[in-house]
């Protein structure tokens, strides 16, 4: 009996044993998998992180072309400008000034004529010396009727119309 029970003993140790080394070895096939995965996601950001370098790189190349372009077009609008010159003339006089200034085209001066009879068509005045302001809106209802009805503005019952009735009603 004793060794029965022995090689049931050892048996179970032995089945014990085969069974933790599976285990222990699927542990370890699982761990390097989960490396193996870790390490493609580090590279994918490590291409990623190259990627928008290279593309942060292009955009500062691309932003100091334009502010060389944005320079050159500050230089040449600077050029172009008139420099004041000391020996230039001083205004002889405001009449001048305002001739020079009142010289308009005739088609300026058919649309400010233009504008003007609009705003006299368009204008509410106020004979009291306070200004007048008018805002809102006009509302306005106009009805017909042809026949004969009980009530003019609001008809509920139509009757037929005698031969020498009117045509209708008109309101507002």
């Amino acid at each position: 009996m004793c060794c029965k029970r022995r090689a049931g003993v050892s048996a179970c140790l032995l089945a014990l044993t085969a069974l933790s080394t599976v285990v222990l070895a699927q542990e370890a096939v699982n761990s390097k998998q989960s490396q193996g995965s870790d390490s493609r996601q580090v590279e994918q950001l490590q291409e990623q992180l190259t990627e928008t370098r290279e593309r942060l790189s292009q955009s500062e190349a691309k932003l100091r072309e334009l502010s060389s372009v944005v320079e050159s077009l500050q230089r040449q609008m600077a050029s172009l400008q008139p420099a004041p010159s000391a020996s230039s003339p001083a205004p002889q006089g405001a009449g001048e000034q305002g001739a020079q200034a009142a010289k308009i085209g005739d088609d300026e001066w058919q649309l400010l004529n233009a504008k003007v009879e609009e705003h006299q068509q368009t204008k509410v005045e106020s004979v009291s010396k306070f200004r007048l302001k008018l805002s809102g809106m006009f509302l306005l209802n106009i009805f017909g009727n042809s026949g004969t009805v009980d009530e003019i503005d609001l008809p509920r019952v139509a009757y037929p119309r005698p031969p020498a009735a009117s045509d209708g009603a008109f309101g507002a």
